[in-house]
C-alpha cells in the first residue's frame, strides 16, 4: 500500500495510522524494515500508539503480535 503512496508520501500532507502485522509481512515477503526505509526517504515520523499516547521510535515493534502506528512528517508530543 504505502509504495502505490509515493506521490502522497512526496507532499507530505497525509497522517498515514497504519496497523503493522510483522508476521503478515514476512508471509507476503516484505519486512518491516522496509517500511521505515521507505518512510525514512519521505522524512516521516514513525510513532507507536499505545495507551500512553504516541512514542516516537525509529522502528516498528517486530514481534508476534500486531502495532499500531501513526507516520506524519509533523514532530508530535
Amino acid at each position: 500500500m504505502l509504495r502505490g503512496m509515493k506521490n502522497i508520501l512526496a507532499k507530505g500532507k497525509v497522517k498515514i495510522i497504519c496497523e503493522v502485522h510483522p508476521s503478515q509481512l514476512s508471509s507476503l515477503g516484505y519486512s518491516s524494515e522496509e517500511i521505515v526505509d521507505l518512510l525514512r526517504q519521505y522524512n516521516y515520523n514513525i510513532y507507536l500508539i499505545s495507551e500512553k499516547g504516541l512514542i516516537p521510535t525509529t522502528s516498528l515493534v517486530d514481534v508476534g503480535t500486531q502495532r499500531h502506528y501513526l507516520f506524519t512528517k509533523e514532530q508530535m508530543q
